[in-house]
């Protein structure tokens, strides 16, 4: 888990500033006049959200998947296990991760 956050900062944070630092050039060339002064001041801003977006959804968001499996697992509840929801469609019981097995 270290290394992946480790790679995505070490990736992420340079994209980031380089699209802070070329702002001015891609709203000179994609948008018209009366839109460059905005989408200079938001582009900076939509590449840190990307940023902050990735690194929770891929990162963050995993501590959940393992801790379901190992839960699932403790309990002996397949983690393939499929449920419906209210309108029929499949929900599955855990997506993705695997079991912490220093827990178990």
């Amino acid at each position: 888990m270290r290394h992946n956050a480790s790679l995505l900062v070490a990736i992420g944070l340079p994209c980031v500033v380089g699209l802070t630092v070329l702002a001015p050039g891609i709203a000179h060339n994609f948008f018209g006049e009366s839109f460059r002064a905005a989408a200079i001041q938001i582009i900076p801003l939509i590449a840190l959200g990307a940023f902050l977006e990735g690194l929770k959804a891929y990162h963050f968001d995993s501590a959940f998947q393992f801790v379901h499996q190992t839960i699932y697992h403790v309990l002996g509840v397949d983690p393939r296990t499929q449920f419906l929801d209210h309108s029929g469609r499949p929900i599955s019981a855990a997506d993705g991760g695997e079991p912490i097995r220093e827990l178990i």
